[in-house]
């Protein structure tokens, strides 16, 4: 039987994320600010550093100019390529700052910037990368001065295609042609002091309640990731032979051995719990030729694995068929 299948994620422990407000599923967030200090956070390692004065004042993040004006970023410490981005921003008038995306040192390659340049003359949500890429001269009339904007910004694909929402509503979606060079794959995220502006002495940029998720890769033609980062197949690839083989909620299509304790399905995540025993979960139906498409995470420690054409007699699968290992090499 030729097959094409799509799991969107296995997890071989369970974990949860932040919790906050957003255009998308909340709960699939993770923190990037603790609301106390700047840990997770450098201030260099990206393409624009500088010596702008960064702190932390009444749980946010607040950026302002550094001796002789100087401007620059902070960057997360991580790296991201895929991801939906989530933060509130109040920039003072008039200020130029901004939200960067896949951040490398010069001779990396290119990230791109999404502008909150709030000046007579800027543009909020354009996309800049050592020049404009994207202008957006509209959407200045609908931030809300001296007040907090919420800004959500979607990073996918090789070319990068970049969607930002402010306030709920989509003011941007951009794709950088298909093949152009120049551009790093994956980066920091940085949030900008642009600086030598000759703003007012008290102009700043605050940012709060700063979450990502993670999406994973994934060829846009066949596929898109829903508001939980779970990839679907598009209409493209439904024709192509690709599906899907786990429900939003349910393990119908699934049998297992062992304690069904160990198992459990969230929005399109398959879970094995740290209170189940040890066991294997298997598909009711069989397949000899596809292509199989799973993105997986792992707690520490954790041993777990792909099987391939195990056999349906209750013995281990990673002798009857062949085993994909997923373990925690590093701390085993």
């Amino acid at each position: 039987m030729v097959a094409k299948c799509l799991l969107p994620l296995l997890i071989a422990a369970l974990f949860t994320h932040a919790q906050g407000q957003s255009h998308f599923d909340s709960t699939a967030y993770q923190s990037l600010f603790d609301g106390k200090s700047l840990s997770g956070w450098v201030r260099k390692g990206g393409r624009y550093d500088g010596n702008a004065d960064w702190s932390v004042q009444n749980g946010t993040i607040y950026g302002k100019e550094g001796p002789n004006h100087a401007g620059g970023l902070i960057y997360t410490e991580g790296t991201y390529r895929n991801f939906i981005l989530s933060l509130d921003a109040w920039v003072s008038y008039p200020f130029d700052s901004g939200i960067f995306l896949r951040m490398v040192p010069r001779g990396g390659g290119k990230g791109a910037q999404v502008t909150l340049d709030y000046r007579d003359k800027g543009e909020i949500g354009a996309i800049y990368a050592d020049g404009f890429l994207h202008h957006n001269p509209n959407a200045k009339a609908k931030y809300k001065r001296d007040s907090w904007n919420h800004f959500e910004v979607r990073c996918t694909g090789e070319d990068m295609r970049i969607q930002v929402w402010m306030n709920g509503a989509l003011i941007t979606d951009y794709q950088i042609p298909k093949g152009t060079k120049g551009y790093a794959p994956r980066g920091l995220i940085g949030l900008q002091v642009h600086g030598n502006r000759a703003d007012p002495k008290d102009s700043h940029a605050r940012f709060r309640n700063i979450r990502i998720m993670e999406l994973p890769e994934f060829d846009a033609e066949l596929f898109e990731a829903d508001d939980h980062g779970n990839l679907k197949p598009t209409k493209t690839a439904v024709a192509r032979g690709w599906k899907s083989i786990l429900k939003k909620n349910s393990l119908d299509g699934w049998k297992w051995t062992g304690d069904a304790k160990g198992y459990l399905v969230k929005e399109g995540q398959l879970v094995f719990p740290k209170m189940g025993g040890n066991g294997h979960i298997f598909t009711e139906e069989d397949y000899k030729d596809f292509e199989f498409h799973m993105d997986f995470k792992v707690s520490r420690l954790a041993n777990s694995g792909l099987f391939l054409r195990a056999a349906r007699n209750g013995g281990n699968p990673a002798y009857s068929g062949c085993e994909i290992q997923i373990l925690d090499d590093f701390n085993w």
